[in-house]
């Protein structure tokens, strides 16, 4: 008898899917009437409650009448709170400022996904905030690619794409599909939330990768992310991301108050 987990499944059916393509191409068959009929149960609404509640057995069931919860009986992450240090404080100042451009086209994209984004992690139970991740990794462009080989919104790498059902090859890239992408973010985010149990800790392994995250952790002997911010144990990058998101996420809950004007 062969076992296989959801990561080598997932991957499987995205293969078979590629080979499917091809076959239809030369029968004349629909492309997406292959891929989406293959892959519809990644996204169905009893799949995502089966995955969302199984994933959180630590998470206590919210219990003080939040009407997020009780619409769809789903146990809620707990909130991600905004610090007010001096990193955050230099990164608000650098959006509101230096870098007031790139803030006013991503707050502008970012009108025209908000609803639908702020949704879809809603629907995982998940806190809003966490939409600020694509302020800061893609300015919410769709097209995004970095020198790594990152796409999207979201900026996955082809890895972590498909370990969560999304379509990557020679056809197709769900990696620019900002729907499917950002309902792999979520699971993404449940995920590593589960592994830390602390948003400002999932948050740097989306960006540093969860094993550098976790020796971090084990080397500095503290899950703080601001006191492992201290150390060498993080790259620069994942120290600055953390704060980025956090001044992404003020600059968004109240624009006007930092001069954008919000046509």
């Amino acid at each position: 008898m062969i076992f296989c987990n959801k990561s080598m499944l997932l991957k499987r059916i995205s293969l078979a899917t590629g080979l499917l393509v091809a076959l239809g191409c030369l029968g004349g068959c629909s492309v997406s009437a292959l891929s989406e009929s293959t892959r519809s149960f990644s996204f169905s609404p009893a799949s995502i409650f089966a995955w969302r509640t199984a994933s959180v057995e630590r998470v206590e069931e919210r219990s003080d009448g939040d009407a997020r919860g009780s619409r769809r009986n789903l146990p809620l992450i707990g909130d991600m709170h905004v610090v007010e240090n001096a990193q955050v404080k230099r990164f608000t100042r650098h959006y509101a400022s230096t870098g007031r451009r790139f803030t006013e086209q991503a707050l502008a994209r970012r009108r025209t996904y908000n609803k639908l984004l702020e949704n879809i992690f809603d629907s995982y139970g998940l806190p809003t905030e966490l939409v600020n991740v694509a302020f800061v990794e893609s300015g919410y462009v769709n097209g995004a690619r970095s020198g790594s080989g990152a796409v999207g919104m979201w900026q996955f790498t082809k890895a972590t794409a498909r370990k969560y059902g999304l379509m990557v090859n020679v056809f197709r890239d769900e990696r620019k599909d900002f729907i499917k992408s950002t309902h792999a973010a979520a699971r993404h985010f449940i995920y590593l939330y589960d592994l830390f149990d602390d948003w400002y800790l999932a948050i740097a392994a989306y960006n540093a990768g969860e094993g550098r995250v976790r020796e971090a952790i084990k080397v500095a002997g503290t899950r703080d992310f601001f006191e492992l911010a201290k150390t060498d144990l993080l790259r620069h990058e994942t120290k600055e991301f953390v704060p980025k998101v956090l001044a992404a996420t003020k600059i968004s809950q109240s624009p006007r108050a930092y001069g954008f004007q919000l046509s």
